[in-house]
């Protein structure tokens, strides 16, 4: 039998982005880990643990120290909505 699926996630809707290792993540980001039957969501330490989160051996759920920068928060299913683009107004020049 599978594992159970964990909790949901709800304090957003949708799934933040998926989890990329090697990039540099802010203290509480949130990513994204797909699985074979739920995507799980976890959040990244405070700083200066969050300077881990994007090492070797620290991949949410899987690698040897997740547990020290990363917290599970459950699971999510979806993408999150994207924000509005910016609006610009045209410049008069200003000579």
């Amino acid at each position: 039998t599978p594992p159970p699926t964990p909790a949901v996630w709800s304090s957003e809707s949708g799934c933040p982005g998926a989890y990329v290792s090697g990039t540099d993540y802010e203290p509480t980001e949130k990513v994204s880990v797909a699985g074979a039957t739920h995507t799980d969501v976890y959040e990244c330490a405070a700083a200066p643990n969050n300077l881990f989160c994007g090492k070797s051996g620290y991949e949410p759920g899987t690698g040897q120290y997740w547990e020290t920068v990363w917290t599970a928060l459950g699971s999510c299913s979806g993408s999150m909505s994207p924000t509005a683009s910016p609006n610009f107004s045209t410049l008069t020049d200003a000579g």
